[in-house]
């Protein structure tokens, strides 16, 4: 059975003037058989690897209207009691409008995995269980009442570019299905997303952003001007690196981090020329990501052989192509220092301070 739904954009905090909506119709749920979990891995927020491609194999999407298409939901965290079921509703806000909009996908559990093995499957199985190809939601925060969720598309400019935003997950949905119907423009999110920086984020994003509902909390102290993205080259816990560089960090807001976790590239061949290639790009999705300098664990026992401070020899302009940026690394000296990881920090704002390095 086929119900008439006009979407509202009730919910959505963005002030922009929209356009007037356009009335769409929603498939009654079906039978598709959901793989239910057994058990799920419970994993902080700051261990995920939520690096995606700067690109997507989404040109054979474009020529179709999927407008109709339900959008697919998936967790890389333990949802614990209230389950899928629990962010199927949250998403839906009690809004009968958005209800069915969007389900699980056959397989959402990708709980201790990666945003890459999320975005890897549904490229694959997208086709054959009638879900919005370039559009779906993944729950990155166990609290994602507070924290939000992570609304992905896969084609922002129908350049097949990808970018992530981080949202209330009672608008996220409502988002979606505006996008999906052309009511609005992946800008308008981006925008709202992070009032303060410059609307130049085109392509993914890895990190917890300083996204629109934390900037409406209680003000917090002031941030730093820049923040120290943190690597690892040999498997080391994220976790336990960012408790030896910032042992504070947990207890702080994101505005107040000194440094933040930014990628894991110890599986890749040439994890060291993966770091390099990326930083620049990790600098786009991530303004406050010091540009020049980055901290690398390279060794597994951080506590014993220390880690690196990176230095990349780039003058810091975000404001290129995404195929250029992933050049810049590789182009430009690049020179290292070892030093014990609890003092890592401190070293690097001297040298900074020694001798000068911009960030923007």
């Amino acid at each position: 059975m086929v119900c008439r739904i006009l979407l509202v954009l009730r919910n959505i905090s963005c002030r922009r003037c929209f356009r007037r909506l356009r009335t769409v119709s929603f498939p009654a749920a079906t039978s598709t058989a959901i793989s239910w979990p057994t058990t799920m891995v419970s994993i902080a927020m700051s261990t995920l690897e939520l690096t995606l491609p700067p690109k997507a194999p989404t040109e054979s999407y474009q020529q179709e209207r999927h407008n109709t298409d339900k959008l697919a939901v998936y967790t890389l965290v333990d949802l614990g009691n209230t389950g899928i079921g629990g962010l199927i509703k949250s998403l839906e806000n009690n809004d009968d409008k958005l209800r069915g909009a969007c389900c699980p996908a056959p397989k959402y559990d990708f709980g201790g995995g990666s945003l890459r093995e999320v975005y890897d499957y549904h490229l694959k199985f997208v086709t054959e269980n009638s879900l919005h190809p370039t559009l779906f939601i993944v729950a990155h925060n166990q609290d994602y009442e507070k924290k939000g969720v992570l609304l992905v598309n896969l084609d922002t400019d129908m350049k097949c570019s990808v970018d992530t935003c981080r949202m209330k997950v009672a608008e996220a949905l409502s988002a979606g299905v505006n996008l999906q119907i052309a009511n609005m423009n992946w800008e308008d999110f981006k925008e709202d997303e992070v009032p303060s920086t410059p609307a130049n984020n085109v392509g993914e994003r890895n990190s917890p952003q300083v996204s629109h509902f934390e900037s409406q909390q209680p003000a917090q102290p002031s941030a730093p001007h820049h923040i120290f993205g943190v690597y690892t080259t040999a498997g080391t816990n994220m976790t336990d690196i960012r408790g030896l560089l910032e042992p504070d960090w947990s207890d702080k807001p994101p505005k107040a981090w000194l440094c933040e976790s930014v990628g894991s590239y110890t599986d890749y061949p040439d994890p060291w020329t993966r770091l390099i290639k990326y930083h620049p790009w990790n600098c786009r999705r991530n303004l406050r990501l010091h540009r020049q300098w980055c901290i690398c664990a390279d060794e597994k026992d951080a506590k014993e052989h220390g880690v690196l401070l990176v230095h990349i020899d780039w003058d810091g302009n975000v404001d290129r192509d995404p195929e250029e940026l992933l050049k810049i690394g590789l182009e430009v000296d690049v020179k290292t220092e070892r030093c014990p990881v609890t003092s890592a920090v401190a070293n690097l704002t001297t040298l900074i301070a020694e001798r000068g390095s911009s960030v923007s």
